[in-house]
């Protein structure tokens, strides 16, 4: 299960403003019981097995007994995920019995899924169903949204399983009421129709996409698919495609002036994952793209197969720098090898800096010479060393996003 406390879930939860969990945001200089209490939750999730999970838990618990403080149980049920996403991975008994402590609302609902991938990825496909199964008869026909949260994600186990019809029962009346809206459940959706046989749905599912620029090339391929097979030309799919390309291209033209900017980059140098020193100096003459992120940062990471594609793109037009700041892991040795690890597993090329921490591990000090309130922060710096625009967030649209670096590149080339 990937690390999920983010600034997105606590804030939905009513915890932290957006801008606290930043290190030498407000809310870390102004201790208060939300924040003594969720200083004991991120220890649970860093643990690096199932035994130290539970006994910081346990600590938890007895330093403040939950009954006490029942304004935070959400940051309680919190921990009680993370403690189940290590006991899973591990092996470790009793996962589900501690999971199904977590009352249904926003936790449970935002965790259903990802403990039923782990039990799926750890080869529990029947104990990922039965959870789903039992959510879905506690939730059908009392919160809709938790319903159709947990119908999306059993459809997918389904299509997984190989049972399309039973997917499409689960995900077509989830789609029709608006609760499929991230680009995997819709590619997902547009599969369960063609397999059966449902391809002019399927057709618009994904022309939607590729037109509003939702799509990749997976996307884009499944599209291509789904135009064969209800027996449309070639030739008039390729006319259609640059059309949308082409209207994409037009509308983000007129949006980009938001991240315009002109003020000259701040120097740094910092060394990379293999210790070589990199001086922004150094660069001068050339376009530079950096991309602020931490491995716990969702939005940093599913940018990431975005960004390589950009920097595999314009290798030797552009330099790209990924700035990794703001871990969790302070010790300047276990994080380098936490980022290393992260880069290695997923078989990225990139070239990673690493930022130095402030005193007191506050924060980090490139980010803050850039006034990085919050990450993926990007800033694109042109060849005479002045940021010229500055990206803050990821949308998950891979063809927009591309788009519109594109737009703002081949600017400054």
């Amino acid at each position: 299960m990937k690390k999920l406390i983010s600034i997105a879930l606590l804030s939905a939860c009513g915890y932290l403003p957006a801008y606290a969990q930043a290190p030498g945001g407000p809310a870390a200089r102004k201790p208060n019981m939300m924040q003594e209490i969720f200083r004991q939750v991120t220890p649970i999730e860093n643990a690096t097995n199932a035994d130290t999970a539970k006994a910081l838990f346990e600590q938890m618990l007895a330093k403040y007994p939950e009954k006490d403080y029942p304004d935070y149980a959400n940051l309680y049920q919190l921990a009680r995920a993370m403690l189940v996403s290590k006991m899973i991975a591990a092996g470790t008994p009793g996962a589900l019995d501690t999971f199904a402590a977590i009352p249904s609302g926003l936790i449970r609902r935002q965790f259903v899924r990802p403990t039923a991938n782990t039990l799926i990825k750890k080869g529990r496909t029947a104990d990922a169903e039965k959870l789903y199964l039992e959510d879905l008869a506690k939730a059908r026909g009392k919160d809709s949204s938790d319903y159709y949260t947990f119908s999306i994600g059993y459809a997918a186990l389904l299509y997984d399983t190989k049972r399309y019809p039973a997917a499409y029962d689960y995900m077509a009346p989830a789609y029709r009421l608006h609760y499929v809206n991230n680009n995997k459940d819709m590619t997902t959706y547009a599969k369960i129709l063609l397999e059966n046989k449902k391809t002019d749905s399927a057709l618009a599912v994904l022309q939607d996409m590729v037109k509003d620029g939702r799509s990749d090339e997976d996307t884009r391929q499944l599209f291509r698919k789904a135009w064969k097979a209800a027996g449309r030309k070639p030739s008039n799919l390729d006319a259609l495609l640059a059309s949308y390309s082409g209207g994409l291209r037009d509308k983000l033209q007129g949006e980009i002036a938001h991240a315009d900017t002109n003020y000259v980059a701040p120097e740094f140098e910092l060394v990379d994952l293999n210790g070589k020193p990199w001086k922004l100096a150094d660069l001068k003459g050339k376009i530079v793209v950096l991309d602020f992120w931490a491995t716990w940062c969702g939005p940093c990471v599913g940018s990431f197969p975005l960004m390589q594609a950009a920097a595999d793109k314009y290798k030797g037009k552009a330099v790209f720098l990924f700035i990794n700041c703001w871990e969790k892991k302070t010790d300047p040795a276990e994080r380098r090898n936490l980022v290393a690890k992260f880069i290695r597993d997923n078989k990225y090329r990139f070239d990673v800096l690493l930022d130095e921490p402030l005193a007191d591990n506050q924060g980090a000090k490139v980010a803050a010479g850039y006034k990085v309130k919050g990450i993926p922060a990007k800033f694109i710096i042109d060849k005479t060393g002045r940021v010229r625009y500055r990206l803050s967030g990821f949308s998950g649209n891979f063809d927009a996003s591309m788009t519109e670096l594109d737009l703002m590149l081949e600017k400054l080339l």
